[in-house]
């Protein structure tokens, strides 16, 4: 009793003559082509994914960095530890620095970034200068 299509079904193909459950030919060359495409589709979603917005450690870190080399540039001098503040969220931002009138060697920072780490904005401030923002 055949009541189902020829077609609807690929054939089944046996296993290579060699032993080996690899495909031979031109099938080889399609299953090397899919699995290469498989995986830039893999790689080009998890790219547009969008960001992770960052934890309050590598916020932390982040914050440090960019206050370093703000402070490389202006002064020479590389003063601040991720630990020297706490990192903390406000709004759909991160915010570190010594807002509350500390400073590190002398060096008062004023850090602000979104939570995932874009549109930075580094304040430093040395003793009684003025208010340098980048």
């Amino acid at each position: 009793m055949r009541a189902m299509n020829r077609h609807a079904f690929p054939p089944v193909r046996p296993a290579s003559a060699d032993g080996d459950g690899a495909p031979k030919g031109k099938h080889r060359i399609f299953a090397r082509g899919f699995s290469s495409l498989a995986l830039a589709a893999a790689f080009f979603f998890a790219a547009c994914g969008g960001q992770t917005p960052l934890t309050q450690v590598s916020a932390g870190n982040l914050a440090a960095q960019l206050a370093n080399e703000t402070c490389s540039q202006k002064f020479g001098a590389q003063p601040f530890r991720a630990d020297d503040f706490e990192a903390r969220a406000e709004g759909n931002q991160w915010y570190w620095g010594s807002r509350d009138g500390g400073a590190v060697d002398g060096y008062g920072v004023h850090v602000r970034f979104d939570k995932d780490g874009g549109h930075r904005q580094v304040q430093l401030i040395y003793e009684n200068e003025e208010t340098d923002s980048l």
